[in-house]
């Protein structure tokens, strides 16, 4: 079955922070949909037949990591870095290629006669510290350099999709969502996506280190959550909930990522949301309110907070809270911790 974008989230690719995307606003909205989840994340999907062979020359100045997930063609590009330095890449169907080119020239070429699908994602390093909470450990070394130190260079890596990955993309293009949710639905699927491939591009040797877990540790990692998520208000630093459960520090953090994926910090402010999103469609509590209880230090950090998670401020979610409660996608998700 052939992969299509959901309707009703296309925007001109005029409108992306990037310059380079500029490039392809000679094609279709059959051909290319684009659309800006939050600042400096960009998805854009393409699909187009090419009959006669295609070529593109264009800047990577000031460029975005890029996550590139080839689902039909074959597509050849050569990054250039100086009139001495270059790489070049093939891009095959069922493959990834992430890229950080920073004042790099892209030369892409296309044969034909062959149909081309992909789906792109563009966000900035700084939209990618503050998805990993700055937690720049998680990135593969080179990448990880090049992020903390932008400077002439090149990331640039090809790997195969995992079978998640697969699953998450079928989602994207077939999942029936309402057309009010599909920007939130789809940031969600990005950030999923962006997850999947930095956990394929981390060599073993990098991977955080796992450790034994006994039956009593866990026990003492699900009581830590417990504490944790109980109080919004005053939550405990790592530290007190380690002396809090008889577990050190190190245990505790890395019992976390392995039980639940995410540092005690990320699954906090996770739960804290979905607390806010519950409140906020419960209608019963103003926006200040729901930011006091929850203990945001003030409400404006509350709004920026919520609207960068969900794509929409507090007041907008609310109001459309109709259409979110009908929508077994946010539904599910409307369960407290």
């Amino acid at each position: 079955m052939m992969l299509t974008p959901q309707k009703g989230v296309s925007r001109s690719i005029n409108d992306s922070s990037w310059g380079f995307l500029r490039e392809f606003n000679d094609l279709s909205p059959e051909q290319v949909s684009h659309v800006t989840l939050a600042p400096s994340l960009e998805m854009v999907f393409f699909r187009c037949s090419a009959k006669n062979p295609l070529k593109r020359v264009f800047p990577l100045f000031q460029s975005p990591l890029i996550f590139s997930f080839q689902l039909a063609g074959v597509g050849k590009a050569c990054f250039e870095f100086s009139s001495l330095s270059s790489r070049k890449i093939v891009c095959r169907p069922g493959t990834v290629v992430t890229s950080f080119t920073p004042e790099a020239t892209c030369r892409a070429e296309t044969p034909a006669p062959q149909n081309m699908c992909f789906l792109n994602i563009y966000l900035s390093p700084a939209q990618l510290g503050k998805m990993l909470d700055q937690d720049l450990s998680l990135l593969p070394r080179d990448l990880r350099k090049l992020v903390e130190h932008p400077s002439p260079g090149a990331y640039l890596t090809v790997n195969r999709m995992s079978l998640k990955a697969r699953t998450v993309i079928d989602e994207i293009c077939n999942y029936p969502v309402s057309d009010g949710l599909r920007r939130l639905y789809l940031k969600g699927k990005a950030m999923e996506l962006i997850a999947c491939q930095l956990q394929e591009a981390l060599p073993k040797r990098e991977r955080p280190k796992t450790v034994k877990l006994s039956f009593q540790d866990k026990r003492r990692i699900e009581e830590a959550r417990r504490i944790l998520l109980s109080d919004f208000r005053n939550p405990p630093n790592l530290e007190g909930l380690a002396r809090l459960v008889g577990i050190n520090t190190t245990k505790l953090k890395t019992g976390f990522r392995q039980a639940y994926g995410a540092t005690a910090f990320e699954l906090f402010r996770q739960a804290r949301l979905e607390e806010a999103s519950r409140l906020l469609l419960e209608g019963e509590m103003s926006i200040t309110e729901i930011a006091h209880a929850l203990g945001y230090s003030d409400t404006s950090h509350f709004i920026k907070s919520f609207s960068a998670h969900y794509g929409a401020t507090p007041g907008k979610y609310s109001k459309n809270r109709e259409q979110i409660l009908k929508s077994p996608a946010v539904a599910g998700k409307l369960q407290t911790y």
